[in-house]
């Protein structure tokens, strides 16, 4: 073990987010507030020394809370670089079945992604309205939460990357060029792909919103983050709030209301495609 970073541990709480291709993670002050927030991506590099790369230049924090949909390789990984180089597990934060106002309408409620239950408790922290919240990363998730704090439910669809790649991947002859974010037709193929691509999740995400809102009977606010939110912000009308750290602000809330085992940490696993 490296023997300045298993120096007394700051006041300072580490909160990450750990997605289908990027880790990010802020500082949460003993206040609450949130800071120093910083990203990576990850499927190209070890995770152990990506982690070593970045965390090994931080403060040992007083805690690190996770929310992963990534596997219990990359939360193992986590583990073991949090145990060997600052001495503590890290806590990985959970869906159940109600938390902080929030009462989660799934079938299974421990199956939902943590990313999303993250969202719809920082959610419910933001507007006590009916809202609906977007998640644009790998995969895009839109969900209801009632102004009586119930999630209700929602939809799960590709990201633009995820299309691309999946299209490139599943066909003969069609590779993965540059994306493109012309709106005129494409004049070769890889200009086809990119228009087709993010059109498609446009398309998606407005179709779902007025979907959604149709049925809510009501003008939600709209809650949106996650990577590709620039994008998908010009297609939103009505109550719209970007919110870039809406999953790590949930992470926050969860650790102060949440038990934790930290001598099991993969029993708290769940998967984003829930």
């Amino acid at each position: 073990m490296t023997s300045d970073l298993l120096q007394a541990a700051s006041q300072n709480r580490l909160l990450v987010d750990v997605g289908n291709s990027r880790i990010k993670w802020c500082l949460q002050s003993p206040e609450g507030e949130l800071f120093d927030y910083a990203s990576a991506s990850y499927p190209d590099k070890s995770l152990y020394y990506l982690l070593g790369d970045h965390w090994s230049k931080l403060e040992k924090p007083e805690l690190v809370a996770v929310a992963t949909v990534s596997g219990a390789l990359v939360q193992s990984r986590i583990n073991e670089w949090c145990t060997e180089n600052w001495d503590m597990p890290p806590r990985f934060v959970y869906s159940e079945a109600e938390s902080l106002g929030v009462r989660n309408g799934f079938d299974n409620p421990e199956r939902l992604g943590t990313d999303r239950w993250a969202a719809l408790v920082a959610a419910r922290s933001v507007t006590q309205r009916d809202s609906i919240v977007i998640d644009c990363g790998t995969a895009t998730t839109i969900d209801i939460l009632m102004g009586s704090g119930l999630f209700v439910g929602g939809a799960i669809f590709p990201g633009v990357e995820l299309m691309r790649s999946n299209l490139a991947s599943g066909t003969a002859r069609l590779g993965l060029g540059p994306a493109s974010t012309n709106s005129r037709p494409g004049t070769n193929t890889d200009e086809c792909i990119a228009l087709g691509c993010e059109q498609s999740a446009l398309g998606a995400v407005t179709r779902i919103v007025s979907l959604f809102s149709d049925q809510l009977g009501s003008d939600p606010e709209i809650l949106l983050t996650g990577g590709a939110a620039q994008k998908i912000k010009p297609v939103i009308s009505g109550r719209l709030k970007l919110l870039p750290d809406l999953v790590l602000r949930g992470v926050g809330l969860l650790l102060g209301c949440q038990q934790f085992d930290e001598t099991t940490p993969e029993k708290t696993m769940t998967t984003k495609i829930t």
